[in-house]
């Protein structure tokens, strides 16, 4: 009888640390909230997220549309993949904008097509004010969403706000040019 209960606490004591380790991961990812945005009453993601985020009910249509639709320059993401070495993304958004909802998924496809890493993509879910969770945002001098923010070696080497001037991938390789 004690060796069974023996194994059942090292069963359940192995559980836990699984389930320790998925959630320790889980929350270096996602280290913000869903409120109710006040003036549409709408749900939205403030702080920082990854882009499962957008796997929630209130965002999966949008993010799923624009992002199927977006057909992307071949050509223009083939000379990408020579420049994206070094590089890391800064994506500033609110799910309440329109213009975030559209240039949010699209860009994502992008840095699929280049396979490009998550782990150098930070995204920041704001809200009406442009303010994030906590002081995310403060110190980007961020006016417009969505903000793309271009880093290489840590210095900032462009942004795309709002819209692009051509088109996402365009306006991506102008920056690292």
């Amino acid at each position: 009888m004690s060796e069974r209960i023996t194994l059942q606490k090292k069963i359940s004591v192995a559980v836990l640390f699984f389930l320790f380790i998925i959630l320790n991961s889980t929350q270096t990812a996602q280290e913000g909230i869903i409120v109710v945005d006040e003036t549409s009453n709408r749900r939205i993601p403030l702080g920082k997220f990854d882009r499962s985020v957008f796997l929630d009910s209130s965002f999966v249509d949008w993010f799923t549309y624009e992002y199927d639709l977006y057909s992307a320059d071949e050509n223009v993401l083939q000379v990408l993949k020579e420049q994206i070495d070094g590089l890391h993304i800064k994506i500033v958004m609110g799910t309440w904008c329109s213009d975030s909802r559209r240039e949010v998924p699209r860009f994502y496809k992008i840095l699929d097509a280049l396979r490009f890493d998550e782990q150098n993509v930070d995204l920041i879910c704001v809200d009406r004010a442009k303010v994030g969770l906590s002081d995310e945002v403060d110190w980007l001098n961020i006016n417009f969403v969505p903000t793309f923010i271009f880093y290489t070696n840590e210095i900032e080497v462009g942004r795309i706000i709002e819209t692009p001037d051509v088109t996402l991938e365009i306006d991506f390789e102008s920056i690292l040019k």
